[in-house]
């Protein structure tokens, strides 16, 4: 008895679970930098949103949040985020 897996259908299996992994990614990496953005009014937090494949924020002072200022220390909710991509993903695949 022969068994035939043609190379077409585990290439299928695998994008669909590459797909389904980069979607929770994103979710996964969205919740983090929400919990990780300061709140003052709420504004800038619950400015975070999933465009496509990105994380955005169009909260005009989301930048200087993340990066700092001469005046004020960045926060890095997104640079701390991005450090622990691999930790998140570990906790994705398992």
């Amino acid at each position: 008895m022969d068994i035939e897996l043609p190379i077409e259908k585990v290439a299928d299996f695998i994008e669909q679970d590459l797909h389904r992994i980069e979607k929770e990614l994103l979710l996964e990496i969205k919740k983090e930098v929400e919990l990780k953005t300061p709140v003052d009014t709420g504004e800038l937090k619950s400015g975070w949103q999933i465009d496509g494949n990105s994380l955005v924020n169009e909260v005009p002072y989301a930048g200087y949040i993340e990066t700092g200022t001469i005046y004020q220390r960045p926060v890095g909710m997104v640079t701390t985020t991005l450090h622990n991509v691999d930790a998140i993903i570990k906790r994705i695949v398992q």
